[in-house]
């Protein structure tokens, strides 16, 4: 048994929060889970900018040891608590294939959705139209993205690396669930996606109670969103 010594700092709106928590919950790493009042500034306070300078979420207190981006947070604990290797395996290439989509990621589905969102947020608030046409770009975008997450990441395997599950799961799942819920009102992401929407159940069923448990803020702050 690991002792007490970690804390999360994070809100579980954000999609390396709940990949940190969550692959902290499967692996049975105990530890606390402070929340960052994102909306209300907290992470801009004195108080977080000495755990992160970055202002940013999440970050980790490991014993004395301090440490910001989800990325690098899960690789660190995957080493750090000795899981079990196939979330970040010690095989040079396995894990190489591993670092291939967490690098590609955010500059593919996880900047579009930010993007996305934005976009959403301008058309809700001001109704220029002009954000119409923005989004339905966006949608489309994100549509290719989703294709390309299907055919080059995924393609014949079970998991996005490899045949067994690793931390590039995780993350993958929390970004195209995001981006997912943010748009389901306007169109179903997924659809048209056979092999994704495959994925996405044996991910969840690999990760559950925890993964519903832990999107549960996610899904209601969304649900918001489209009224």
């Amino acid at each position: 048994m690991f002792a007490m010594a970690l804390t999360v700092y994070g809100h579980r709106v954000s999609q390396p929060s709940r990949s940190v928590y969550l692959f902290c919950r499967v692996n049975k790493i105990p530890f606390t889970e402070k929340t960052v009042e994102l909306f209300q500034g907290e992470h801009k306070q004195d108080a977080y900018l000495a755990i992160n300078p970055l202002a940013v979420v999440p970050s980790i207190v490991d014993d004395d040891f301090k440490l910001s981006e989800g990325m690098a947070i899960l690789k660190y604990l995957a080493r750090r608590y000795k899981v079990a290797d196939h979330w970040y395996p010690e095989d040079l290439k396995a894990r190489a294939k591993i670092d291939q989509y967490l690098d590609w990621q955010h500059t593919g589905i996880r900047k579009e959705s930010i993007e996305a969102g934005l976009i959403l947020h301008s058309l809700k608030t001001t109704g220029n139209p002009t954000y119409v046409t923005q989004l339905a770009q966006s949608i489309e975008t994100i549509g290719k993205t989703l294709e390309t997450i299907e055919k080059v990441f995924l393609g014949d395997k079970k998991y996005i690396a490899s045949d067994e599950i690793s931390i590039a799961d995780i993350c993958c799942l929390n970004e195209v669930m995001q981006i997912t819920w943010f748009l389901r009102s306007r169109t179903d992401l997924l659809a048209g996606h056979p092999k994704l929407l495959a994925w996405k159940e044996r991910v969840k069923e690999q990760l559950n109670p925890d993964f519903d448990e832990l999107s549960e803020f996610v899904v209601e702050f969304t649900a918001e969103k489209q009224k």
